[in-house]
């Protein structure tokens, strides 16, 4: 399959931000490699 390369802005407003925006790069870097990402 070919590479694309994407651009995914993730936010929250509830609960432990940090913590739930740490567990959503988690999950996406499972299937999709990251190249960079922005401090909090």
């Amino acid at each position: 399959m070919a590479e694309s390369t994407c651009f995914i802005a993730l936010g929250s407003n509830l609960g432990d931000r940090l913590q739930n925006l740490s567990f959503a790069r988690e999950r996406l870097s499972e299937k999709v490699k990251i190249l960079k990402s922005s401090s909090i």
